[in-house]
């Protein structure tokens, strides 16, 4: 990255595990996915490499949030692809205004019942008053409606939001932008939520990761 370049924003990280008793949803679902993992990123700090997608989620939702930030010396800086993407990248922000009375990337943190642990989930506009949660992803994997119904992160995020404000959101907007060449851009739009029953079962399954985290780490207490 170019040194005259000023950094996009960075994710709080002295906020959750190792740092403090707090788990982010990457961070479950890694420990869910693969334990060994986990401890290799977390716990015994192996460095990992940032891919060119995760690079490009990272700059489209930093622009998303600030409509004030030019991608593209970011987008040349990273090499993230063709023009056309780019293009295509400022295009769909601009038919996509941020929600009415809504805050970009807003931060969560909720208790887990039954656990001294908190969960963190970053919401990428959250809007208060009408309780809409919108996550805005980018990939080259099509998003369908099941996968948006039984998607782990949002599920925590619901989660977050019922155990802080004893009500899950009204409706999760899962807006997906495509980085495949063709078809490349445009928004698809999924609508979904979690029923009290599903919320319950995303609690009884993070409690025992929890647990062996405590076990593997001494962090209790």
């Amino acid at each position: 990255m170019p040194p005259n370049l000023p950094p996009l924003p960075a994710y709080d990280h002295a906020s959750i595990f190792p740092h403090a008793k707090v788990m982010s949803s990457s961070q479950l679902k890694l420990a869910l996915d693969s334990f060994v993992e986990f401890t290799e990123r977390y716990v015994l700090g192996v460095p990992m490499d940032e891919s060119k997608a995760l690079k490009f989620g990272r700059l489209f939702a930093a622009c998303y949030a600030d409509r004030g930030i030019d991608p593209q010396p970011y987008f040349a800086a990273d090499k993230l692809g063709p023009t056309g993407l780019l293009d295509a990248m400022r295009d769909a922000l601009r038919k996509l205004p941020r929600l009415p009375g809504g805050e970009a990337e807003h931060a969560i943190f909720a208790e887990v019942p039954g656990t001294d642990w908190k969960i963190r989930v970053t919401l990428d506009d959250w809007c208060p008053e009408r309780r809409i949660d919108r996550e805005v992803k980018t990939g080259g994997v099509p998003w369908t409606q099941e996968r948006a119904d039984n998607d782990f992160q949002v599920s925590l995020q619901c989660l977050a939001l019922a155990l802080r404000d004893f009500s899950p959101p009204s409706v999760v907007e899962l807006q997906w932008f495509s980085t495949k060449q063709r078809g490349v851009g445009g928004w698809q739009t999924f609508k979904t939520n979690r029923t009290a029953y599903q919320l319950a079962h995303v609690l009884d399954t993070i409690r025992p990761i929890l647990r062996r985290i405590d076990d593997a780490y001494e962090t209790k207490g």
